[in-house]
């Protein structure tokens, strides 16, 4: 089954911060009007808004690979409630696997959210038609839908699959106040000159520029490491009883 895509949320301090999120928007608002520099205030101190301070779609990919992936079982998402979502855990994030079908075959579309222990949520999605399951294609035969984005949320904390459904249905709805950066697009995956696009304080900032160009650089060829992920979230589902 086809599912509708949602642009999701982005926001560049949580992996390290508890400031709230008023003062941290405030302060993007701030340096989109020159009047703060490009230096973003979190917990740990001041960060230049250059810095990486937050997980890129390529560091992101890695937390898949970061220890074991611990199955912690299959259940109905919000958003996706006629197919199955399996979920696991490694030892910096939460992985789910939507569209994990009952019958362990492969669905049409590949949508992969990793929610970070220190908070935030990057999400994959790849729609595809023709022959060919999307865990054994490449970049260049993906033809309908692929996008990555990334919104905000705060640390999970320890979370039971029912946990991670009542996180993911509080982090689900649109909140434009926070800023968004996104890539791609439905129907998109051929157009190589798609850009991100941000919005909200994000617009124009430096830190939604910085992540735009990561995610724009893995957008047009995420390589063998996303490839490797994809293959490596099959085979845990083929395992699953």
């Amino acid at each position: 089954m086809r599912r509708i895509h949602l642009l999701h949320f982005f926001y560049p301090c949580l992996a390290y911060a508890h400031p709230p999120i008023e003062e941290m928007l405030n302060q993007v608002s701030r340096i989109n009007r020159g009047s703060l520099g490009s230096d973003l205030n979190c917990s740990a101190g001041r960060l230049s808004a250059k810095e990486d301070i937050f997980p890129t779609p390529q560091a992101t990919v890695e937390k898949i690979f970061d220890g074991k992936l611990t199955f912690l079982g299959r259940a109905k998402f919000p958003g996706s409630f006629q197919n199955y979502t399996c979920v696991y855990k490694t030892e910096t994030a939460y992985i789910l696997y939507h569209n994990c079908l009952s019958s362990k075959a492969e669905a049409e579309a590949t949508d992969i959210a990793v929610i970070d222990f220190n908070g935030g949520l990057t999400r994959f999605y790849v729609e595809n038609s023709g022959p060919g399951a999307i865990s054994e294609l490449t970049r260049s035969r993906y033809n309908l839908t692929w996008t990555v984005d990334f919104r905000p949320s705060h640390r999970p904390g320890q979370l039971s699959v029912e946990g991670l459904k009542s996180f993911m249905s509080r982090h689900s709805a649109i909140n434009i106040g926070s800023g968004a950066c996104y890539v791609g697009g439905t129907f998109k995956a051929q157009d190589l000159t798609q850009k991100t696009i941000c919005s909200g304080p994000m617009k124009d900032s430096s830190v939604g520029r910085s992540w735009g160009s990561a995610a724009e650089k893995f957008w047009r060829e995420p390589g063998k490491r996303w490839y490797q992920a994809l293959r490596l979230l099959r085979k845990a589902v083929s395992g699953t009883n």
